[in-house]
């Protein structure tokens, strides 16, 4: 730029200042848009002059963060000592529709359930039915899904269809020395106390006495007992007092029979305590009155029987 005067009495002055003219800088971004829900993934931001800080929301440099809700609006600014310039674009942060049908239950045979969703939007569920609410008679899985504006959400519960308890224990029992009872109280989704203070559903008793079981679950209470009394003798076994080794095919072995169940091991002695006879040589649980080939004199002999007894999915040994 130059400058020129002259006076009245034809004196004359000229200055030049130079200006420089920089172009304009552009701080336009893309990426965000004017709507999202809350929660979606995080939303990259495109200046289109690098360099500037953008401001005004959930931002970690050029990412900006779906959540919490609202109503945003990010400054893209390129601080320029000369031309500095900025730009604004506004979004909005939906909620989802959340909601919670609660934890799983149960519901009793002829009772029904209502499921509600305090959600804003449509709501649609499993079922094939709409609203924000439905009865239910039956057991299954429900699913309820909202959807606010393109914002879904969804939650889910279980209900158990059941009826009450019905515990049936076995009459009052005497069991064989050494024997051994199964009580069974099963009824699904129950819980079990015992007066033996167990809470299985099934227990094993190897003891005289009086059993109580309480039955429960959400539809009902129910119990019952029986008594145990044991026998002084080991009745599911019988055992010969005598035998005659001498092939006339009448009581030639001893043997000891298990009533149900197995032996698994026999051994015999003298009356010196001299073995003559061990079941494990042989695999087989009679004698015949020889040891080594050779028979054994007349006389009294000693045993020792081991045998199993199944009792429900238990083994009893004695």
């Amino acid at each position: 730029v130059i400058h020129s005067a002259r006076s009245k009495e034809g004196c004359s002055s000229t200055d030049t200042t130079y200006v420089r003219v920089r172009p304009n800088i552009s701080a336009t971004f893309s990426g965000l848009p004017s709507f999202a829900c809350e929660n979606a993934p995080s939303i990259t931001l495109s200046a289109g002059t690098p360099g500037g800080i953008f401001t005004g929301g959930p931002l970690s440099g050029n990412n900006f963060t779906c959540s919490p809700p609202g109503n945003y609006t990010v400054k893209y600014t390129i601080p320029d000592a000369d031309c500095p310039d900025s730009t604004t674009a506004s979004i909005n942060i939906h909620p989802l529709p959340k909601f919670n049908l609660g934890r799983d239950t149960s519901l009793c045979n002829g009772s029904s359930l209502t499921l509600n969703v305090s959600a804003p939007g449509t709501i649609s569920w499993n079922t094939g039915q709409s609203g924000n609410s439905i009865s239910v008679n039956s057991g299954g899985e429900f699913r309820a899904s909202a959807d606010d504006l393109g914002c879904l959400w969804s939650d889910s519960l279980r209900i158990f269809l059941g009826d009450a308890p019905i515990v049936v224990l076995p009459s009052d029992t005497l069991l064989c020395k050494g024997g051994m009872l199964k009580l069974a109280a099963t009824w699904p989704k129950s819980r079990y106390q015992w007066s033996t203070g167990q809470t299985d559903s099934v227990i094993y008793v190897t003891r005289a006495g009086n059993y109580t079981v309480t039955v429960t679950n959400p539809c009902g209470v129910a119990s019952d007992a029986v008594t145990v009394r044991f026998q002084e003798e080991l009745c599911d076994l019988f055992v010969p007092t005598a035998f005659t080794p001498n092939n006339d095919d009448k009581n030639n072995d001893f043997q000891i029979f298990v009533r149900g169940g197995k032996p698994i091991l026999m051994l015999i002695y003298d009356r010196w305590g001299g073995k003559v006879f061990d079941s494990r040589d042989k695999g087989i649980y009679q004698w015949n009155g020889k040891t080594a080939d050779q028979d054994c004199m007349e006389g009294v002999y000693h045993y020792v029987f081991q045998y199993e007894m199944p009792v429900g999915s238990r083994v009893r040994r004695n």
